[in-house]
């Protein structure tokens, strides 16, 4: 079998968030002591001080079927909708509005797009 250059990301991976128009990665660590809100920010790779707060475990929301079926691992494909959860906090990543995001304690669902939107939805 010939090595691909295609990367699969799979229901309850873990992953990093990286903004390309900042150069850096999702970040959110605490902003004051004893504080249980954290400050989300966008930091280089050298800038991660613990990874926990930079990973996000990412969950396929699943529609429920008639039909029970056995456990299979699905890949997360364009179009999918999806929640983060902030590994270090426990909480979920939301969209506040188009230019903001924070992390709550109730999940948010999120669809994945291509970043160039050339890719159609179901296609990875």
């Amino acid at each position: 079998m010939e090595p691909t250059s295609s990367f699969n990301v799979h229901d309850g991976d873990i992953i990093q968030l990286y903004c390309s128009f900042e150069s850096g990665y999702v970040y959110g660590a605490p902003n004051r002591p004893r504080k249980r809100d954290l400050e989300l920010d966008i930091v280089s790779k050298e800038n991660i001080k613990v990874t926990d707060f930079a990973t996000f475990s990412i969950t396929l929301e699943k529609v429920p079927t008639q039909q029970p079926s056995c456990e299979v691992i699905e890949k997360i494909t364009y179009g999918s909708v999806v929640c983060l959860k902030h590994q270090a906090s426990g909480r979920f990543l939301a969209t506040i509005d188009k230019n903001e995001v924070k992390l709550c304690d109730t999940k948010s669902l999120l669809r994945i797009i291509s970043p160039n939107h050339d890719l159609a939805w179901g296609e990875e």
